[in-house]
């Protein structure tokens, strides 16, 4: 009803047509959302959002592509298409700000909003809240690439990955098989990595996996992750996109 109620105030506004900014900033917005207007035009898609184990992973999929964003130790890092990493740092409740974008979020009641700004220039995400499922293929598939790594090691860890597949490192993105086996194989080849999915989503054919993970070697850390999933001709799913974050404890 709410949703209802702010398209049609939004139609009643003159042209050029632009979102009422909510008034109320928020620290945490967890759940799921309907994508319903991008600068008060309709606009379809989704964005979820899961606090694992202290650091907050959002994944947003639209007819654009997707999105995944961290917020952890104050700092809100942005990764759209898993491309790059746009890091900035909060400065009030629900906003964050870098070298030349920013973010903020707002809600009210079921209706939640994100501005993002980018050399001065704002655009206005609205979504509606709605109750997501979990995706048991998507759990399902990254708990079969868990035991597979364990065990046949960095092979089956560079085969979860679909051609052009990503994962997002400490010194930037990591993209192609060849560069992925580069970077993982010694972490695979010297201790034990395991993981778990916790929570997923899923869109068309894409979805999410958002989990706990641990390593067992010369380091030992625990930590927590997102996973982007596609679906495949074949009927199966890769991973295009992978990063994670260190737990605090």
């Amino acid at each position: 009803m709410r949703a209802a109620i702010l398209f049609v105030l939004l139609a009643a506004c003159p042209a050029p047509q632009t979102a009422p900014v909510l008034p109320s900033p928020v620290a945490t917005w967890d759940g799921d959302y309907n994508l319903v207007q991008v600068d008060g035009k309709t606009k379809s898609g989704s964005e979820s959002w899961v606090t694992s184990a202290g650091v907050r992973f959002g994944a947003e999929f639209d007819d654009d592509g997707w999105q995944v964003m961290e917020i952890d130790d104050h700092t809100f890092t942005a990764m759209p298409g898993g491309l790059r990493s746009i890091e900035m740092k909060e400065v009030s409740v629900g906003r964050y700000a870098g070298d030349t974008d920013g973010v903020a979020y707002t809600k009210a009641g079921d209706i939640l909003q994100g501005k993002w700004t980018r050399n001065g220039a704002d655009r206005i995400f609205t979504y509606s809240r709605f109750n997501g499922e979990a995706a048991p293929e998507l759990e399902a598939a990254d708990t079969a690439f868990a035991a597979a790594v364990g065990e046949r090691g960095i092979d089956a860890w560079v085969e979860a990955f679909e051609p052009g597949g990503a994962q997002m490192g400490k010194k930037g993105r990591i993209a192609g098989a060849d560069a992925i086996r580069a970077r993982m194989s010694d972490t695979l080849a010297k201790g034990k990595l395991t993981w778990a999915p916790t929570t997923s989503r899923r869109r068309g054919d894409w979805g999410f996996t958002v989990g706990l993970s641990s390593y067992d070697g010369d380091d030992k850390w625990k930590g927590t992750y997102i996973t982007i999933w596609h679906h495949q001709p074949d009927g199966s799913w890769k991973v295009a996109f992978d990063t994670g974050a260190a737990v605090h404890e």
